[in-house]
């Protein structure tokens, strides 16, 4: 289906020095979040898109239509859990089991746990999704106003609001490609990418 693919050409995957910088620069950009305990901004929740994005390769738009039952537990495996998301087009779901073993680390061998992140998002959260009553894991009370919107609005995170996000981690982190310019990333270079969770976040 040459039309419908010929706007993913051009993004390449990432190369294996910029796929370290950005698991690296991840680990230490969701560090913080797991001691908050007020709900969690729209730039915050980007990044725990960020994370499960590099963990999973999913697309974009399951990932933003994340609901809150969407981490289960495996019926299998004691140490995975099982993520639900569902395609925008059509009715298939997509699973993907998150490994949750002592081994799922980052380079500076940090735990980092996927489907713990994801709860900790849909807890403290919880507030700003009981407000609109939505089951959507990556709402969020806008902090500031301008162009229209009222400060304290609830918002869901939306690929308009994810570039600008991307963009400020980039900076934040001083991402560089390859050739030393800016790191130029959006979640189909991670899906074409894949991390390995595995061996990726491993340091080895």
């Amino acid at each position: 289906f040459p039309p419908a693919n010929k706007r993913y050409q051009g993004k390449k995957a990432l190369t294996p020095h910029e796929k370290r910088q950005l698991v690296v620069a991840l680990k230490q950009a969701i560090k913080p979040i797991y001691s908050k305990t007020e709900p969690l901004s729209g730039y915050e929740l980007t990044l725990c898109l960020l994370a499960v994005a590099v963990q999973t390769g999913i697309n974009t738009s399951p990932l933003l239509n994340m609901t809150t039952d969407s981490v289960s537990d495996h019926p299998l495996k004691d140490n995975r859990k099982l993520l639900t998301v569902f395609k925008k087009r059509g009715n298939a779901t997509q699973l993907h089991n998150l490994r949750k073993s002592e081994s799922l680390e980052i380079a500076q061998g940090v735990k980092l746990d996927v489907a713990y992140l994801i709860e900790r998002a849909i807890k403290l959260n919880a507030p700003v999704r009981q407000a609109i009553d939505s089951d959507l894991v990556f709402m969020y009370a806008i902090k500031g106003g301008g162009r229209g919107t009222q400060k304290g609005t609830v918002t869901s995170l939306s690929n308009t609001i994810l570039n600008p996000n991307i963009c400020k981690f980039i900076k934040e982190y001083n991402l560089k490609d390859e050739d030393g310019k800016t790191l130029k990333l959006n979640i189909s270079r991670i899906r074409k990418t894949f991390i390995n969770g595995v061996y990726e976040l491993s340091g080895e």
